[in-house]
């Protein structure tokens, strides 16, 4: 039962590390692409792709696995 647990609290450790990955990546995107003449400019949708937890997730997932 021990194992089982200390198995669940690595992957707790795991999911919140991939997140907090992602939103630091989602707020230097919103930072960079939110400049006069940046991405958002040309592609609005991205704003809110950068505010998706979903998406947020994915880029968490490129970042640790980088």
């Amino acid at each position: 039962m021990v194992g089982v647990l200390r198995i669940v609290l690595k992957l707790f450790d795991f999911q919140s590390r991939i997140f907090k990955a992602g939103k630091a990546r989602a707020v230097t995107m919103l930072t960079e692409y939110a400049q006069p003449g940046g991405v958002f400019s040309w592609a609005p949708q991205m704003r809110e792709w950068l505010l998706d937890r979903r998406y947020i997730v994915y880029l968490g997932v490129l970042e640790v696995n980088a």
